[in-house]
C-alpha cells in the first residue's frame, strides 16, 4: 500500500499559489504568486485562510473577498501632499535629467528630507499626481489602497517540516501586494504622462535586420515563466482559430497542442532562420516592424494577435497596435507579454526606466489609445527557476511574467 498523501499539519509546510483579483476604470487584473514554505502556525494569511488550509492536501483551494483597506493599508487623504518641486532631487539616469511625470511612480529616495518621508527607502512608493510650476502633488498611499481584494489560494505542495519553523514571520498578502501591483492603473483616472520627448529613443538604432543576423541571443524566459506563457495563450487560442505571432524570435512559446486544436499559425519576424525554429507555423512572414511599423497582412484575418517580448523594443509601437486592430476580427484579442530584462541596445528609453508593473501601464494606455477594449493584465512572480535552466547560478527565482491582453470591438 502506497503511503496517504500529506496533509497540511503544524508538522508540514506547504507551497500555496496566490492568485489577487481586483479592478481598475481601465482593465481587470490578476496577480499570479507562489508562496513557498507557507507554515500555517507561524506565518500571517488572509482572514479565514489558516482555518481553512488546516488538514488538507495538494490541490485544495480557497477564495474570499475583501473589501477596501483589509488586506493593504486603506486610502489616507493626509497621504497625499502638495510639496514644493524642488524637493524632488535632481538625477541624471542613462544621460538624461529624470523629471517628476504625472502618474509615475518614483522612489523615496528621490525626495530631499521632508516630514513624514524616508529618504532611504528605495522602494516605488509615491506617486506624483500633477506637477504645476514650483510645487507638485504626491501620493504615498499603497497603489491598491482603494481596491477591493479578490483572493484565491491554491495549495500546490505539502512536505514535512525538518526541525522548528524559524526566521522571519512573512505576511503572504503583504509579500504578493508589495512594489508592484497597483502601479499598472491610472491615478484618478487621468492617463499616465509616458510621453516624454525621449520616450522612444534607442541605443542602438541600427538596423534591426542586420543586428539578427549577427552574434546575438535572444531575450531568455525560462521553462517554467514559458509555462505560464503557454498557459495565458492556450486560455486565449479557441479551437480552429488564426493566430498572427508578431515579432517571432528562435523560441516559440504556443502551446503544445495547437496542432490538435486546429490552430492555425503565422509568424512574422526579422528572418525565416529564426521563424523555422521550435515551431510548426502555416506561414513565415518576414518582415522588419521598426523598418515598417505596417503589417502586410490583410484586414480582419485574424482572431488573435501575439507580442511575446518584443513591445519593448518597438519604435512605432502606436502604429504596429493600429495595425494589430486592423488584422484582427472583431472580438479577436491582442496580449503582449514581457519580462524584467531586454536587449539593451534595443530597448526604448523609457521602457528602460519604467517599474515592471508600470510597463504593463504602458502598454495598457497605448492598447486603449489604439482603440482596444476589454483589456486585462495578469503578471507570474516567485516560483523556483528550474535547475537546469543556464541562468540558475546568477537568479534562483524564475523569471517574472507580465502580458497584457486588449480585445477589438
Amino acid at each position: 500500500m502506497t503511503d496517504p498523501a500529506p496533509v497540511l499539519t503544524p508538522a508540514h509546510l506547504a507551497e500555496v499559489r496566490f492568485t489577487v483579483r481586483w479592478t481598475s476604470a481601465e482593465a481587470d487584473h490578476e496577480e499570479h504568486f507562489l508562496a513557498r514554505k507557507v507554515a500555517l502556525q507561524r506565518d500571517i494569511l488572509p482572514p479565514g485562510l489558516a482555518e481553512a488550509l488546516a488538514g488538507v492536501g495538494a490541490g485544495a483551494t480557497w477564495s474570499a473577498r475583501f473589501p477596501p483597506g483589509k488586506l493593504v493599508p486603506g486610502l489616507r487623504p493626509r497621504k497625499v501632499a502638495a510639496i514644493p518641486r524642488d524637493l524632488f532631487k535632481r538625477l541624471r539616469l542613462r544621460g538624461r535629467l529624470v523629471e517628476p511625470q504625472a502618474g509615475r511612480f518614483y522612489p523615496y529616495s528621490l525626495l530631499s528630507a521632508h516630514p513624514g518621508i524616508r529618504s532611504a527607502d528605495a522602494r516605488p512608493a509615491f506617486r506624483v499626481l500633477e506637477v504645476a510650476g514650483s510645487a507638485m502633488t504626491v501620493d504615498f498611499n499603497h497603489p491598491l489602497a482603494g481596491a477591493e481584494l479578490e483572493v484565491a489560494a491554491r495549495v500546490e505542495r505539502v512536505y514535512p517540516r525538518r526541525g522548528a519553523v524559524r526566521g522571519r514571520l512573512p505576511d503572504w498578502v503583504e509579500e504578493i501586494c508589495q512594489d508592484g501591483p497597483g502601479m499598472q492603473a491610472r491615478a484618478g483616472g487621468r492617463p499616465t504622462a509616458f510621453d516624454p520627448p525621449y520616450a522612444l529613443e534607442r541605443a542602438d538604432a541600427g538596423d534591426d535586420a542586420a543586428f539578427s543576423a549577427g552574434p546575438r541571443s535572444e531575450v531568455h524566459l525560462d521553462a517554467t515563466a514559458r509555462g505560464h506563457l503557454e498557459g495565458a495563450y492556450a486560455a486565449l487560442a479557441a479551437p480552429g482559430c488564426r493566430v498572427l505571432d508578431i515579432m517571432a524570435g528562435v523560441t516559440a512559446c504556443l502551446p503544445p497542442d495547437v496542432d490538435a486544436r486546429g490552430v492555425h499559425v503565422t509568424r512574422l519576424g526579422l528572418g525565416r532562420a529564426d521563424l523555422e525554429v521550435g515551431a510548426r507555423p502555416a506561414r513565415h512572414v518576414e518582415h522588419d516592424l521598426n523598418a515598417d511599423p505596417r503589417l502586410p497582412l490583410p484586414d480582419e484575418s485574424f482572431d488573435l494577435v501575439l507580442c511575446r517580448l518584443g513591445f519593448e523594443s518597438l519604435a512605432a509601437p502606436e502604429a504596429v497596435l493600429a495595425g494589430a486592430l486592423r488584422v484582427l476580427r472583431p472580438g479577436g484579442a491582442l496580449a503582449v507579454a514581457f519580462s524584467n530584462h531586454f536587449l539593451p541596445g534595443k530597448v526604448t528609453a523609457l521602457w528602460a526606466e519604467l517599474h515592471d508593473f508600470e510597463r504593463m501601464g504602458l502598454v495598457l494606455e497605448r492598447m486603449r489609445a489604439a482603440g482596444f477594449g476589454g483589456c486585462r493584465t495578469a503578471s507570474w512572480r516567485n516560483w523556483p527557476r528550474p535547475q537546469d535552466d543556464p541562468r540558475i547560478a546568477e537568479v534562483l527565482e524564475s523569471d517574472p511574467l507580465f502580458v497584457v491582453t486588449g480585445v477589438r470591438p
